[in-house]
């Protein structure tokens, strides 16, 4: 039997993004997560909410690899340096920092793709079966 979980405002992801002209803005969004696949027997639901709830909030405010409290690059080349920071450099801004203070982000998608292909990979990992869909709702 299929069936889905809604996880609504899961977490909320504070950044800032630099745009496709080089300009840098702030936001903050709602992260709202909809899990799909088969009903697992044990459990007697699709996956376990609160395992799952804590799953993806670890994955979203990682320290190194996660999207919350990051410069969101998608647009611009992130440069690594010799003292192990890098930078990035637009006609707008330059900004230096260490490498856990980026994400760069695939271009050819959305803000909720990234995400999405990012928690997909993630917690496929742990249920091999599921659907992920990511919503964000800016706050």
């Amino acid at each position: 039997m299929k069936s889905t979980l809604f996880l609504r405002d899961l977490t909320c992801i504070d950044h800032a993004k630099i745009d496709s002209y080089g300009q840098l803005s702030g936001g903050s969004y709602n992260l709202d997560v909809l899990v799909s696949g088969d009903v697992e027997q044990h459990e007697q639901v699709v996956v376990d909410f609160s395992k799952c709830k804590h799953l993806i909030k670890d994955l979203v405010d990682d320290f190194n690899s996660g999207f919350d409290h990051k410069c969101w690059v998608a647009h611009h080349k992130l440069i690594e340096l010799p003292n192990g920071n890098v930078k990035v450099e637009t006609p707008y801004l330059k900004l230096e920092g260490p490498p856990h203070l980026f994400r760069v982000l695939n271009q050819d998608m959305s803000e909720e793709q990234n995400i999405q292909v990012y928690l997909t990979h993630h917690l496929q990992e742990i249920y091999p079966t599921i659907k992920v869909e990511v919503h964000l709702r800016p706050t």
